[in-house]
């Protein structure tokens, strides 16, 4: 299920901290993991993790200009 969230783009509910967070995909809260960012920042998911699963993901505005 992971690599069919790859590429979605998501809102963090909670922030990211320690490199781990939340976000609502559709009508699911997903832990999340990925750089230090706050709640309400867009998000896109860009890899699933190898072992957990966890889905990384990175700020929007990060990935439109990289």
């Amino acid at each position: 299920r992971g690599e069919q969230m790859i590429g979605r783009v998501a809102v963090l509910s909670e922030p990211i901290e320690n490199g781990r967070g939340k976000a609502k995909l559709d009508d699911t809260v997903w832990r999340v993991e990925g750089p230090d960012l706050p709640a309400g920042t867009r998000i896109t998911v860009t890899s699933p993790h190898v072992v957990t699963h966890t889905p990384y993901v990175q700020d929007m505005c990060y990935t439109a200009t990289g």
